[in-house]
């Protein structure tokens, strides 16, 4: 990859996260069909850095709901941020049990993989996606965020270990979840990306330990930084208006149609 590429896929990763349509499978697709990269674990872990350039764009838009999260008694409403505390501790261990074992699954069966049944894989899951946004986006009976019992947060933390796999949504699973718990969208947008951050820095600590430093030619730690810098910039600078756009665009159709594009393209070569 070029510095160019790299620069552009980081671009993509800043104003792709926070739609509901899986940065993860659609950087994947650009990185295997326009950038010839068909090793998963590669992917994987160029996709991981990415995420936390957009990390640490959430972190910042949302740095007063963590510095209260991190201190509740210094907040006005106690209660709640004690209660946002531990919402966060237990999606985040509960996303572990399922994301760890998927992620070491799918770099060591799929590392052999072509890139036309990656395609596909991907493909089919982004129609997964698609389906799922599609039946969850019409509840209109809402009760508080605050609300959410301890099996409900488990539950939760365990389908957004599910986006670990390229095509399927976190932000689009996620939100569906909380909707389909009937917390209201706007709460559940909010809730959904405070608990993305600490996933994707567990995520990204884990991934360096396990696996080190993506090896590309023109890849280095330099190369790294500026993407996590780039993506951390295009993710603040377009979340407001991205995210305006999410709740008046159903993303359910673009999912589906994405993803029979992907299984054509991954089936056209074994026919």
């Amino acid at each position: 990859m070029s510095y160019l590429q790299f620069f552009l896929v980081s671009i993509l990763q800043g104003l792709l996260e926070w739609l509901p349509i899986s940065s993860e499978g659609q950087i994947a697709l650009v990185m295997l069909h326009v950038f010839n990269i068909n090793d998963l674990s590669t992917i994987l872990s160029l996709i991981i850095w990415l995420h936390l350039g957009t990390a640490f764009s959430a972190l910042v838009k949302y740095r007063v709901e963590y510095f209260r999260v991190l201190f509740p008694k210094m907040a006005e409403k106690k209660a709640e941020f004690s209660y946002l505390r531990k919402f966060l501790i237990i999606v985040t261990l509960a996303t572990g049990i399922t994301a760890i074992p998927l992620y070491l699954f799918l770099i060591e069966f799929f590392k052999p993989i072509y890139g036309d049944i990656l395609s596909a894989m991907i493909g089919v899951l982004l129609i997964s996606t698609g389906i799922i946004l599609y039946f969850f986006r019409n509840i209109r009976e809402y009760r508080p965020a605050t609300d959410l019992s301890l099996k409900e947060m488990i539950l939760l933390g365990l389908i957004q270990g599910l986006s670990i796999l390229p095509g399927i949504s976190r932000s689009g699973t996620t939100v569906a979840t909380l909707l389909g718990r009937k917390i209201e969208q706007e709460n559940s947008l909010k809730y959904s990306f405070l608990m993305s951050v600490p996933v994707v820095i567990g995520a990204f600590i884990f991934d360096l330990a396990l696996s080190g430093v993506p090896e590309l030619p023109g890849i280095s730690v330099y190369v790294l930084i500026m993407m996590i810098g780039v993506s951390f910039a295009f993710g603040l600078l377009s979340m407001d208006v991205l995210l305006a756009v999410a709740k008046k665009v159903n993303f359910a159709y673009f999912c589906v149609i994405i993803g029979l594009i992907a299984v054509i393209l991954g089936l056209l070569p074994l026919i």
